[in-house]
């Protein structure tokens, strides 16, 4: 069994794999996971066991913690943490590969491996990431912007009327009332700023690009967006094939 973790800034997601298969996934708060590690993965995984595990992580703090945790639940020897900057898990063609997410690195692989390239990655989490796999399968650049859940808590702290808000499906692009124009606002503005992030991508390459969008906040824009492959595994896809390359 292959233990996948991905620890977002916010989010951190978990999937156990026999061979190809998905056996089981959780998803808990990183904060969580952050005040005791062990204990947090002892429940999540309620008793299950493996043999090697990768963990992608953007918290560098988290890192040490994670691996320690992990190491006592292993019943082989091989866990890995993948951190930011990391060389040899995907081609690039940026300034500075140091700068690169260990999220964004699992993100392309997992696209890479299981939908293959070019493609267009919208990943919604704390940040936004819009990131392009280009014609030779290399990682070309991104472009970041706040996500969703910060947008909305900063806009509620900025206007006191519109504190507490909660975003839902849109009916339409023009909203008749503030909670509708608020969702509107919001879930169409992150629709058409994906759909002009992929048109403008799409100029830097040859082929037509498949188009994938993954993250903790995808869920809410993906009605919105029918032409999208929605995957909420891509990051642990992309660890997972990482692992099956390590031991071939």
């Amino acid at each position: 069994m292959f233990l996948a973790i991905d620890c977002g800034n916010t989010l951190t997601k978990g999937g156990l794999y026999q061979g190809e298969d998905l056996v089981s996934s959780f998803a808990i708060s990183t904060a969580e996971l952050a005040h005791d590690p062990l204990s947090a993965l002892k429940k999540e995984l309620g008793g299950r066991s493996f043999s090697a595990s990768i963990a992608s992580v953007v918290v560098a703090s988290l890192a040490t913690p994670l691996k320690e945790a992990l190491l006592p639940l292993c019943s082989g020897t091989a866990v890995r943490i993948l951190r930011q900057g990391e060389r040899g898990i995907i081609e690039e063609d940026i300034d500075d590969p140091s700068e690169v997410g260990a999220d964004i690195l699992a993100d392309l692989r997992g696209a890479k491996a299981t939908y293959g390239y070019p493609a267009f990655i919208a990943d919604l989490g704390t940040a936004d990431k819009y990131i392009l796999l280009g014609d030779d399968g290399a990682f070309k650049g991104m472009a970041i912007d706040s996500g969703l859940t910060v947008a909305t808590r900063a806009l509620g702290l900025k206007a006191s009327a519109l504190e507490g808000f909660s975003l839902l499906p849109p009916k339409r692009p023009l909203g008749k009332n503030t909670a509708e124009c608020l969702s509107s606002g919001f879930l169409y503005g992150r629709k058409y700023s994906i759909l002009g992030f992929a048109n403008a991508f799409q100029k830097e390459c040859k082929n037509p690009l498949k188009l994938i969008i993954t993250g903790g906040n995808a869920p809410l824009v993906v009605p919105l967006l029918p032409k999208f492959t929605f995957d909420p595994n891509l990051s642990l896809k992309g660890l997972l094939d990482l692992h099956r390359s390590i031991n071939k």
